[in-house]
């Protein structure tokens, strides 16, 4: 896989671990220096519902979700 270069929503650089898993939408990978996250990359960019969707989910997140699913926290 060619090493893009990703930044999170302040525009610090996120440095991708290893590939931990792969579906029909994306794969996701280890962020390094953080080992409570993980980085979802898709495949192809999503569509405008989806993005919506996402952002959505990411402002309604909390610390009860966290624990109990795989929840966005950025978009």
């Amino acid at each position: 896989m060619k090493q893009q270069r990703l930044f999170d929503p302040t525009g610090k650089p996120i440095l991708l671990g290893e590939e931990l898993g792969r579906g029909g939408e994306g794969f996701v990978c280890a962020i390094h220096g953080n080992n409570t996250v993980v980085g979802k990359i898709y495949l192809k960019p999503p569509s405008a519902a989806q993005s919506k969707k996402i952002t959505v989910m990411a402002s309604i997140g909390n610390q009860r979700l966290y624990k109990l699913a795989a929840w966005p926290i950025t978009s």
